[in-house]
């Protein structure tokens, strides 16, 4: 019996220490598992920013366009502006030239 009992000292140390590396173990397949969720999430999180750039993108794109329309509307108009002062210019110049010569005559 005497030589039985620093065996099963040395047995029960060692499935202690194997006990101890186990909940190590588990401990740290926990923690990866917990960093598998955080990248797995940032990663949905990632898709979702970049689904939302695109849509404000595109977003970007149509009021630039709209933007382009009205300027070439806005720019058509000045031109149009222009043109009707000119002959609204002309128009009184030959106005007032036919009153005047009507209060010669």
């Amino acid at each position: 019996t005497t030589s039985w009992r620093p065996l099963k000292n040395k047995m029960d140390g060692r499935i202690q220490q194997l006990e101890q590396e186990t909940e190590a173990q588990q401990a740290e397949i926990e923690r990866l598992k917990t960093l598998e969720d955080q990248l797995r999430n940032e990663k949905e999180r990632n898709v979702a920013n970049q689904i939302q750039i695109q849509s404000w993108q595109d977003i970007s794109s149509e009021l630039q366009g709209k933007c382009d329309r009205w300027e070439q509307v806005k720019d058509s108009l000045e031109v149009t502006l222009k043109a009707v002062q000119s002959d609204m210019i002309k128009l009184r110049l030959e106005r007032d030239k036919l009153e005047k010569t009507k209060r010669t005559y």
